[in-house]
């Protein structure tokens, strides 16, 4: 008897516990339309600035990654020689794609092991004469640009 009694007053608080929950939920996003910043208050996922939106251009964005990272004078001579072999990855991949349109048979492995001695060596160089912190951001921001310096064609094999 006494679980029945039970039953038959879970089932009857349920819909009620649903409702409360569904009203605090409802008060939780709507509440507080000043925005503060208090306990249990529903906000917004970042407080980060917006993104400015990244240059197309490889030139574009290696000046970016050039000014993210502080590069000094002194290691302009190194920034050099990484943006020059960055333009270089840029032209094989485009001779890469131009020869797969073509109908041409393409060596993917070697092309991918190219493409990767290339960005490696490149990005071993500039650690040599970057600063550890300098170092991270140039990883971190070249990550994304070197997606598009592989082959499109290798990028998914």
């Amino acid at each position: 008897m006494r679980s029945r009694a039970f039953s038959a007053f879970r089932a009857s608080c349920f819909p009620a516990a649903l409702a409360i929950a569904a009203a605090g939920l409802f008060v939780g996003l709507m509440g507080d339309p000043g925005g503060s910043n208090g306990f249990g208050v529903v906000r917004a996922g970042s407080d980060a600035p917006p993104r400015v939106a990244e240059p197309k251009d490889l030139a574009g964005r290696l000046e970016g990654i050039h000014r993210l990272a502080g590069i000094h004078p002194s290691q302009d001579s190194a920034w050099r020689d990484f943006a020059r072999t960055m333009s270089q990855l840029e032209q094989l991949t485009r001779e890469y794609e131009r020869r797969l349109a073509s109908g041409e048979r393409v060596d993917e492995t070697a092309e991918r092991a190219r493409h990767a001695l290339l960005f490696g060596s490149a990005m071993n160089q500039m650690d040599e004469t970057l600063s550890p912190q300098q170092s991270a951001i140039v990883h971190r921001l070249t990550d994304e640009l070197a997606s598009k310096l592989i082959c499109k064609g290798l990028s998914t094999s």
